[in-house]
């Protein structure tokens, strides 16, 4: 027989016979149950792309377990550190819980492509329950730099062949020449 939530209880064994009924010693059974998929929370306003430098609070919550869910939030790898984990109770079903945590991420361009993790566990065991997203991170290219120029003096008529390349950038940058002095 398959454990359900229903069976979570006090439970004895019975004997009837002739004379009347007599008892097992009372045997308690707590059904644990594995968290749901977690779920990632970005705020109002803090939708990809996040810009370098801005600090933003990501959140992760779960639901469904059965005891509360232990929750980790990772960015590339990287545990965050974050608060104390906020346990409700599950509104499905008085018995089960949710789980929320919370941390602060400053985006940096090196946060770029990396993936977001939030990973639940408890001890109804199997693998962890996991939800990913990959991080888009915008930040400014590198200053541009100039090549092909081996003297700031050239004759009438000569050509020239200038190379303007700027490294990094997300978006990647747009190159232009202009002229600003002279």
């Amino acid at each position: 027989m398959a454990a359900q939530l229903e069976d979570d209880g006090v439970w004895q064994c019975q004997a009837t016979g002739g004379n009347g009924t007599v008892g097992s010693r009372p045997a308690t059974l707590s059904v644990m149950v594995p968290p749901n998929q977690p779920e990632l929370e970005l705020p109002e306003g803090a939708e990809l792309p996040w810009r370098e430098g801005a600090e933003l609070e990501v959140k992760c919550r779960v639901g469904g377990a059965r005891p509360a869910a232990n929750l980790k939030l990772e960015l590339g790898g990287e545990v965050l550190p974050h608060g104390s984990a906020h346990v409700t109770e599950d509104g499905t079903d008085p018995r089960l819980s949710i789980t929320h945590i919370s941390a602060r991420v400053s985006p940096r361009r090196g946060s770029h492509g990396q993936t977001l993790l939030c990973s639940a566990t408890n001890e109804a065991g199997g693998d962890p329950k996991e939800t990913r997203m990959t991080v888009s991170v915008l930040f400014p290219p590198d200053p541009p730099t100039i090549e092909g120029l081996d003297s700031p003096r050239v004759r009438l008529g000569d050509t020239l062949r200038l190379l303007c390349t700027a490294r990094g950038g997300n978006p990647a940058p747009s190159l232009h020449w202009e002229k600003v002095l002279g």
